[in-house]
C-alpha cells in the first residue's frame, strides 16, 4: 500500500519533470428527510484523476499545456428518486460511468491563450468562486445556460482567452451545445463531435476585477443553436441566455456573491434564475481550514404552457454547509430546505449530504 509520503514524493518528481498528477475521490451520502417524492438514503461516489503535463519542462517551448483527465461516477440521482427538484440538490449526480473526460491541449503568449479539445466550460466561464463548496448543482451550472459543458458532461470545444493586467478578461467560448443538454441522462464518452456547427453554442464573457482583485464583476451573453426538447414531439432552438455574477472580499473572510441569469421562456422550462450566498473562512477559530457557506438559489419556471410541462411557480433552495479540512480528508454536512420542488405541487423537501472529500 502507498502511504502519503511515497505519494507525496511520487507527485512531486512528477512535477520536476513537468507532469502535475491531480487526483481525488468524492463519496456523496444523499437523503431526504421530509417531503419531495419520498423519504430516504442514496449513495454516490466520484473518482477524478488528471495529468497536466507542462512543455516549458518537457519540449522548452514555453506557454504549453496538455490535460487528460479520467473520471468514474456511480450512484442514483436523489432530485429524481427522492426530492424531485430541478435544481438537482447534489451536483455530483450523474448518470452511471467511466471515461476520459477532458482532454485538451492550451497554449498561451503574453496575454492570450487558446484552449482546444473536449473540456468543462466551469473552470473558465460563469465562475463564481466564493460558490465553490455549495453543493446544489445550480451554482455552478444554471439551468437558464442550457448546453453550458460542465459536470458531468465535458464537450468538444475552444476557450479563447485575453487577460489585461488582471483587471479586465475578455473570453470566447465555442462549444457543442448539444451534448450537455441531456448529461443528467445520457454521456457520450468520447463527446459529440459530428454536426459540431449545426449546434454550435458561442458563450462571450467579461470580467472586471475589482481593489486589487478583491471583487469581480462578470457579464456573459451566450448563443446555442442547438434543439431542445419543449414538449414530448416538439423541439426548439435553445437560443440566447445571459449571466451577471458580483462578488466580493472582505477582511479576507466574508465572502459574498450574488448571480442572475435569463434564457428565452418560449424554449426552456425554467427561463430565470436568482442565486445568492456568503462563505464565511475558518468560521471556527480552530487551527484546520474550515468554511460556512450559506446560499439561497430560485429558478422560476416558464409561463408558456407549451414549455413548461405543467410546472409553474419558483422552486426555492435555502442552503447551509460546513466543510472543514483535515490534511488531505475534507468533511462537510449540508444541508438544503427546497421549497416547492419541481413545480408541480410536491411537498417542500428537507435534503442532506454528507460530502467526504479525499484529495489522492
Amino acid at each position: 500500500m502507498v502511504d502519503e509520503e511515497e505519494m507525496f514524493n511520487f507527485k512531486k518528481a512528477l512535477h520536476e519533470q513537468g507532469i502535475d498528477f491531480v487526483g481525488s475521490f468524492m463519496y456523496h451520502l444523499d437523503a431526504n428527510l421530509v417531503g419531495g417524492i419520498k423519504t430516504g438514503v442514496l449513495n454516490q461516489w466520484l473518482v477524478d484523476l488528471g495529468l497536466l503535463f507542462h512543455s516549458e519542462k518537457i519540449l522548452h517551448y514555453p506557454g504549453g499545456e496538455l490535460f487528460i483527465n479520467l473520471e468514474a461516477h456511480e450512484g442514483k440521482n436523489p432530485s429524481f428518486f427522492l426530492t424531485g427538484d430541478a435544481m438537482i440538490f447534489d451536483g455530483i449526480s450523474a448518470p452511471n460511468y467511466v471515461q476520459f473526460s477532458e482532454y485538451w491541449v492550451k497554449q498561451s503568449l503574453g496575454n492570450f491563450s487558446v484552449k482546444f479539445g473536449r473540456m468543462l466550460g466551469t473552470n473558465d466561464l460563469c465562475v463564481i468562486l466564493n460558490a465553490k463548496f455549495l453543493l446544489n448543482n445550480s451554482y455552478e451550472t444554471p439551468p437558464t445556460i442550457q448546453g453550458f459543458p460542465a459536470y458531468p458532461s465535458a464537450v468538444p470545444g475552444a476557450i479563447l482567452t485575453y487577460d489585461y493586467q488582471k483587471i479586465l478578461g475578455l473570453k470566447l467560448g465555442i462549444f457543442n451545445g448539444e451534448e450537455a443538454i441531456y448529461s443528467l441522462n445520457e454521456i457520450y464518452s468520447f463527446g459529440l463531435w459530428r454536426n459540431f456547427f449545426e449546434n454550435v453554442f458561442v458563450m462571450s464573457e467579461v470580467e472586471i476585477h475589482l481593489n486589487a482583485n478583491q471583487g469581480r464583476l462578470v457579464a456573459g451573453l451566450n448563443y446555442n443553436r442547438s434543439q431542445i426538447a419543449i414538449s414530448y414531439d416538439t423541439y426548439k432552438k435553445v437560443g440566447f441566455s445571459g449571466y451577471l455574477i458580483g462578488e466580493y472580499n472582505f477582511y479576507d473572510r466574508y465572502r459574498p456573491f450574488v448571480q442572475g441569469s435569463i434564457g428565452d421562456p418560449s424554449s426552456l422550462i425554467i427561463p430565470y434564475f436568482f442565486g445568492c450566498g456568503m462563505q464565511v473562512d475558518q468560521f471556527l477559530p480552530i487551527r484546520y481550514e474550515n468554511h460556512l457557506i450559506l446560499g439561497l438559489a430560485s429558478s422560476f419556471f416558464s409561463k408558456d404552457e407549451a414549455v413548461n410541462l405543467g410546472a409553474s411557480g419558483v422552486e426555492i433552495s435555502l442552503e447551509a454547509s460546513y466543510r472543514i479540512n483535515y490534511f488531505k480528508l475534507a468533511l462537510q454536512p449540508d444541508i438544503q430546505y427546497i421549497i416547492r420542488p419541481g413545480g408541480m405541487g410536491l411537498k417542500n423537501a428537507l435534503a442532506f449530504i454528507l460530502n467526504i472529500d479525499l484529495d489522492i
